[in-house]
């Protein structure tokens, strides 16, 4: 298989992505360093450079204070779910030019609240608080001013999927 542009961290910065911050930087600089105004929108990545498989919790850290409840899923369904070879393993979006209110540091915010246990519902993605190590996931973003972010980020799963067998980024859950 030859490597689509966003296998890697060096092929997402080349296409215009910014950030590369862990949770635990982002946890620490209060997302400060993301795009926080109402020209915010995008999508973002969640990386994991080593493309080894990874160890899963059987437990997940992510918020059971949610109308859907406890989170977690069996470490089985989770081993299953791991795409063998990808760096990438989630792709989100966030606002759209008609939405403009939900930037790309609100979303990314709620992402790392939910994994922390905070009452928020970030359902989608929620397999990533259940890989040991968690925080040393690197999270890149692109702001998309022009374009839909959901246009963006389901042109990035189709070509992910293209590239991987049909199989979706390991902690999305849906296109």
């Amino acid at each position: 298989m030859s490597a689509p542009w966003y296998t890697n961290i060096d092929s997402l910065r080349a296409d215009g992505f910014g950030g590369f911050c862990t949770f635990q930087e982002l946890g620490d600089c209060r997302l400060e360093c993301v795009p926080a105004d109402t020209g915010g929108i995008g999508v973002y990545v969640v990386v994991r450079p080593d493309a080894r498989a990874p160890g899963f919790l059987s437990k997940s850290t992510g918020s059971t204070l949610t109308r859907r409840g406890d989170p977690s899923v069996p470490v089985e369904e989770l081993a299953a779910k791991w795409v063998d070879g990808a760096q990438v393993i989630y792709i989100g979006k966030a606002g759209s030019p008609q939405n403009p209110w939900e930037t790309l540091a609100e979303r990314i915010r709620q992402f790392v609240d939910f994994g922390a246990g905070e009452p928020v519902d970030h359902w989608d993605g929620r397999y990533i608080w259940q890989l040991a190590a968690a925080e040393d996931l690197v999270v890149c973003w692109k702001e998309t001013p022009n374009e839909e972010p959901a246009d963006v980020a389901g042109r990035m799963i189709g070509e992910f999927k293209e590239a991987y067998g049909g199989r979706l980024p390991f902690a999305n859950l849906s296109e």
